[in-house]
């Protein structure tokens, strides 16, 4: 990134608003791209949910919960983010309204288990988003798609069998959710193979 007294060029946007960009475009990603997902609440910018380290909540076709953090760093601010969930695994989550006093995301009723979904900036920064008939579409190849699914699936499955591994509550709230993530990436693992 080049600075100019200071300021960013306009061809190069700042890390956060790529950060945010690149945030959104997984947050809606997700439903589109899993069965078990009902719904993806994206947590306002600098608000209540944000500063917990909240991105947006996933809510599963039972009604289940995670909250997940989606990042692009790397190194020490990645390892920084990763010790945050180990210490503190299970987080609640604060109802939030949009600009119209409209609720954006419910009020947990209690607990809800923690996540990461790191990705890649180079690459996520090159998916463009379509609207389609109220529909989103995240342009990207199938075989990349089904590359990136698996990315995500991987992550999410590896972390909810080892934060299990150290607690009894994550891992009751996590069990079924966890059933779901390994049929989708069977489900996805078969895919892969009529691709190739």
């Amino acid at each position: 990134m080049q600075l100019e007294k200071g300021l960013l060029t306009e061809d190069e946007p700042d890390k956060e608003t790529l950060g945010h960009e690149i945030e959104s475009k997984v947050g809606e990603f997700l439903p589109n791209s899993f069965d078990c997902i009902k719904n993806v609440g994206k947590t306002g910018r600098n608000g209540p949910n944000d500063k917990k380290g909240i991105d947006f909540v996933i809510e599963f076709e039972d009604g289940e919960k995670i909250a997940v953090d989606v990042t692009t760093d790397e190194g020490e601010i990645l390892k920084a983010k990763i010790k945050s969930m180990i210490r503190n695994p299970m987080v609640s989550v604060a109802g939030e309204k949009d600009e119209y006093g409209q609720p954006t995301l419910e009020k947990s009723e209690g607990l809800v288990p923690r996540t990461i979904i790191h990705v890649r900036q180079d690459e996520w920064s090159q998916y463009d988003i379509d609207r389609e008939n109220g529909e989103t579409i995240i342009q990207m190849p199938d075989r990349i798609r089904v590359i990136e699914e698996k990315k995500i699936l991987q992550q999410l499955i590896w972390q909810i069998q080892t934060m299990s591994r150290e607690s009894i509550q994550y891992r009751k709230a996590t069990k079924s959710i966890l059933r779901k993530l390994d049929d989708e990436l069977e489900q996805l693992s078969k895919l892969e193979k009529e691709l190739t």
